[in-house]
């Protein structure tokens, strides 16, 4: 399995570690944040293998998957685990997580993907957050990660809903490139990587 994980200094091992531990705490019955993070970096990482990226984006892509949520360890369990949709204002919450996970990384050992952390909700369209960035001007790397978040995402099981097959969900990334949400680009790599994907059996329970 590909895995671009940090072996660079033990600082770094230490802090991705600590992380960790965090992003392991942010759980309920059906769903784990760390679990989420580590398929999405895992996803991420071949869809930059895939598109014959350098070994340093291929590391990259691999670390802002993992760090791309870690802004909702400061949301609250209440929020993020509401079965039911979100009201406006803990919308208004839920939003600040790129943000706040930016915040997190820039001083860290990991700073060269805080970009990926902060605009891996910004939309093709410009309709994204925080910064309703469109087109090129999101990082390409975070449209990259953009692409792997919502792929796991749709095939998890969630407190309001079962996970969607692995076929339905390239049908709603493609639908969602078509709307301007996903880059056309990532999600056409995504599709031809399909027949390849290989996820962490850590996520195999959340996943049909």
């Amino acid at each position: 399995m590909l895995m671009h994980r940090p072996q660079s200094t033990p600082e770094a091992a230490s802090y991705i570690e600590r992380l960790g531990e965090l992003l392991d705490d942010c759980r309920c019955e059906s769903y784990s944040l760390h679990d989420h993070s580590e398929s999405v970096a895992s996803l991420a990482e071949m869809l930059a293998v895939g598109a014959a990226l350098s070994e340093s984006d291929c590391h990259k892509a691999w670390l802002g998957g993992y760090f791309h949520d870690i802004g909702k360890i400061f949301v609250t369990r209440k929020i993020h685990f509401k079965p039911g949709a979100l009201t406006s204002s803990e919308r208004q919450v839920m939003r600040q997580h790129p943000a706040l996970g930016e915040r997190l990384l820039v001083g860290s050992a990991f700073e060269s993907v805080a970009p990926i952390a902060r605009h891996h909700h910004e939309r093709m369209d410009g309709t994204g957050y925080p910064d309703g960035l469109a087109g090129n001007r999101i990082p390409m790397l975070a449209r990259l990660v953009a692409v792997a978040d919502f792929y796991v995402a749709y095939r998890e099981n969630r407190t309001n809903r079962r996970g969607h097959s692995h076929s339905d969900t390239l049908i709603l990334a493609e639908g969602a490139a078509a709307s301007g949400h996903l880059d056309p680009e990532m999600v056409r790599l995504l599709v031809q990587t399909a027949d390849t994907l290989d996820l962490p059996v850590a996520a195999a329970s959340v996943l049909n």
